[in-house]
């Protein structure tokens, strides 16, 4: 069984146009009469879809060869997701969400959607919230009854009893970005590694936020002032952001950096300190937010971000 999802071409849009069409024949009956079920119809029109996939919005998810599902998207805005009835409960919904969500995090801080009754639930057990209840007068006294829903990426404080996860992170954050060059996990136990993360949390300037993706934990960024552990100087805080390599490249490990960088705002530190493998992509995103390269050595680059821009100075 092959399974792909890519961008949909202008000789699919009939094919497409039946996935809607169909699945909303066999379904939206159930749960809105047939005038409100003929609009939704010409809100996805073949026309609409011509339109949406010369501007490069429409994907479709393929199955042995068969395109079964699609899935649409406007910026942050996720539109006109449809498997085929017969496909359904078998993960093709969940696939095709995955692969939206991603592509909009990348960009974005949230992703929003208009879900129909019988979708709710199923937006819902993927993380979406609603915010806000629509009643639509579509004319002649007939109202379309749908809910707006929002997904965020989830930045928290990350709890004492998670701190034991930053042993998997140090580990990602080190050796992940060249696979070919792993390391046994247990290195992470070296001494001058464990600065980062030893006796984490019984320092009064230790702090640490993590990003949730659907109940899981999947990124963490931690500072610590480094006075005492053979730092830069005693008004540097050591810093540290990794995110599960699944989930790379989904704007996550920026979110977690502006996040802790708005957290230090007003704190009595001059800067921020890390080391980056020079092959690992996040350089550039470090640049992006202000840290620059101040030493490198075979291996990594040393980056500051000094903090005049985000702290006051007392």
């Amino acid at each position: 069984m092959k399974i792909e999802y890519r961008k949909a071409t202008l000789d699919e849009a009939q094919r497409i146009c039946y996935i809607v069409q169909h699945t909303k024949a066999e379904i939206y009956p159930d749960y809105y009469t047939k005038a409100v079920v003929d609009f939704f119809g010409r809100l996805h029109s073949i026309d609409n879809i011509v339109k949406d996939i010369k501007a490069g919005r429409i994907s479709v998810l393929i199955k042995d060869g068969k395109i079964i599902g699609t899935g649409s998207h406007t910026d942050n805005h996720i539109t006109r997701v449809y498997v085929l009835p017969e496909f359904q409960g078998q993960g093709c919904g969940s696939r095709i969400m995955d692969e939206l969500e991603k592509e909009i995090f990348s960009k974005y801080d949230y992703c929003e959607l208009d879900a129909s009754l019988p979708a709710c639930i199923f937006y819902e057990n993927r993380g979406f919230k609603t915010v806000k209840h629509i009643k639509y007068d579509i004319g002649n006294g007939t109202f379309m009854i749908y809910e707006i829903m929002r997904k965020e990426k989830m930045i928290r404080k990350m709890q004492p009893n998670e701190y034991h996860l930053l042993d998997d992170f140090l580990y990602q954050a080190i050796y992940q970005p060249d696979k070919t060059k792993l390391a046994p996990k247990s290195i992470i136990k070296n001494p001058e590694l464990q600065i980062y993360i030893k006796d984490f949390g019984k320092q009064k300037d230790d702090y640490c936020f993590c990003a949730e993706v659907d109940n899981r934990i999947v990124g963490a960024v931690w500072v610590r002032n480094i006075n005492g552990y053979g730092g830069i100087d005693d008004n540097t805080v050591e810093f540290a952001v990794s995110v599960f390599d699944e989930y790379q490249k989904m704007g996550i490990g920026t979110a977690l950096t502006k996040r802790m960088l708005e957290h230090l705002k007003g704190l009595n530190y001059s800067k921020v300190s890390l080391s980056v493998q020079k092959e690992n992509y996040a350089v550039k995103m470090y640049q992006k937010v202000g840290f620059e390269i101040v030493d490198e050595n075979e291996q990594e680059f040393i980056m500051i971000h000094r903090l005049q821009n985000y702290c006051k100075r007392r």
